[in-house]
């Protein structure tokens, strides 16, 4: 019996997308199924010609015998374009960033967001199931009126980064590697990637500052600000040589310029780092000389570079927002919160206990085994062919662990980075960074207010 063809659409494709990666992904599982397949896009990069095609070149009448499946992450014209089409069509919900984020920041961006939300809710009516990569990403669609709705994980090939690193400093120098990740940007240009050793070994603080990461792009919603608030913290506290660096292409210019900014006005100018889009190798060595990889983003559907970072190795301290923490699992430490005394304490612990840094790189091997592509492939499978079958939607299961999250114990660290009490923390936290005018948890949903709050020159941050 011949297969039906099943192809993919993506607003623009371009190496080390998530999104795209996503699409190619489920291409060639689609072709080892047996069917034809194809990936086209409105926009198309140089470097991926011959593997996604323009989508003036789809070939064939718009017919029910086809299927389509439309790659969403963002308003596009192809939401309205589904809308002629004959042929059955499922939705890939990769999620769209909540407008509010960039109130103040990039209204233009902030009002494509609200048409984005708008026309994932409008595409319930053309499609017949809406795969979500996350649970999260599913409530969202059921909050938007989707009634079919399943969850099937990104099919990651984490197999780039598997081998770069250990959490308790364990040698093993980069993975051999295929074409560029997906979470910062890779391929872009950008500033060049910061140099030093690799490899730290043991448990003890590392000589010459503790090297932070964060890997994502500029945005409101990912909350660097948050970390360069933290870093100082850390710095003023436990270890003033650490660094931030910061991975990712600046999708807000405003904003990036502003944590900049913020950094100086805090005096740790010279300790953030920002790199720009970098390419993949570029990304494994700053992966591998990271002491820990920070995360305080406020929303997320999925995280990729969480997935990244246990699969090379690195330590993970995250706030427990979004899917974060999902993600992580047992391959992280999980904060409440985002006041810079409870990262900056937990930093602290990660990069100076090795009883817990063994337990983290047991918990990534956990998560980087569920996560790993043979098995999101089986699921993706399942969701596929009942889909194709006529069958509806069918829960093929999440990834997310059932054994319990390692979470950070403060019990009896709250005199030692000033948690919001008064900021009299044992080594002299400075006001500006900490004490009662830390970002609380309620803040940090409310980034450009709630770092105003936390003494930057108010000059730095768009008004609400």
């Amino acid at each position: 019996m011949t297969r039906p063809e099943v192809n993919q659409v993506v607003p623009q494709a371009v190496p080390g997308d998530a999104t795209t990666d996503h699409a190619l992904a489920t291409q060639r599982l689609l072709r080892e199924l047996g069917h034809r397949s194809e990936v086209f896009a409105l926009a198309v990069h140089d470097d991926l010609a011959g593997q996604v095609r323009l989508v003036q070149e789809m070939q064939g009448p718009s017919t029910p015998d086809r299927f389509l499946i439309y790659q969403c992450a963002s308003h596009s014209p192809l939401g309205d374009w589904l809308y002629g089409r004959r042929e059955h069509i499922a939705v890939y919900y990769h999620n769209v960033t909540p407008p509010d984020f960039l109130r103040g920041w990039d209204p233009a961006g902030r009002l494509a967001l609200i048409a984005g939300h708008l026309q994932v809710a409008q595409l319930a009516r053309v499609a017949e199931i809406g795969i979500a990569a996350s649970a999260a990403n599913a409530a969202d669609l059921r909050a938007k009126g989707w009634t079919q709705v399943t969850v099937a994980p990104l099919l990651l090939d984490l197999s780039r980064f598997v081998g770069g690193g250990a959490c308790d400093g364990g040698a093993g120098g980069a993975a051999s590697v295929g074409p560029s990740s997906g979470s910062a940007d890779a391929g872009r240009t950008g500033g060049a990637a910061r140099t030093g050793d690799t490899g730290r070994t043991g448990g003890a603080a590392p000589t010459g500052g503790a090297r932070w990461l964060f890997v994502g792009s500029l945005a409101p919603h990912k909350a660097q600000h948050l970390l360069v608030q933290a870093l100082a913290t850390y710095r003023s506290a436990f270890d003033p040589d650490a660094t931030l660096t910061l991975v990712g292409r600046p999708v807000v210019s405003s904003y990036a310029r502003a944590v900049d900014a913020y950094a100086a006005a805090l005096g740790i100018g010279d300790a953030v780092t920002q790199t720009g889009g970098i390419s993949h190798q570029a990304l494994l060595d700053e992966y591998q000389r990271a002491d820990v990889v920070v995360c305080a983003s406020q929303h997320e559907g999925f995280c990729v570079p969480i997935a990244e970072a246990m699969a090379m190795g690195r330590p993970l301290v995250v706030v427990d927002t979004g899917e974060v923490a999902t993600t992580a699992g047992v391959g992280g430490v999980v904060v409440p919160d985002a006041r810079p005394g409870t990262l900056a304490t937990a930093v602290h612990r990660v990069v100076t206990d090795p009883v817990l840094r063994r337990r983290l790189a047991g918990g990534a091997a956990t998560r980087v085994a569920e996560l790993a592509l043979d098995r999101s492939r089986r699921s993706m499978t399942i969701v596929l062919e009942r889909w194709l079958s006529g069958r509806g939607a069918a829960d093929a299961g999440t990834t997310r662990s059932d054994a319990p999250e390692p979470r950070f114990d403060q019990s009896g660290w709250a005199g030692a980075c000033a948690l919001g009490n008064g900021g009299s923390g044992a080594r002299g936290v400075p006001d500006a960074v900490g004490g009662s005018d830390a970002v609380g948890a309620s803040d940090a949903t409310d980034a450009p207010d709630a770092v105003t709050r936390g003494r930057a020159p108010a000059d730095l941050w768009p008004g609400r």
